[in-house]
């Protein structure tokens, strides 16, 4: 695995679980 490939991998896992947090700070807001 390249350097390139892990920084996408770590990239989308960021992404991914910032978009979870935010989706779980929205829904009680929301309501």
């Amino acid at each position: 695995m390249d350097a390139q490939a892990k920084k996408a991998l770590f990239r989308a896992k960021l992404k991914e679980s910032s978009q979870k947090r935010d989706k779980r700070i929205d829904s009680p807001l929301v309501r």
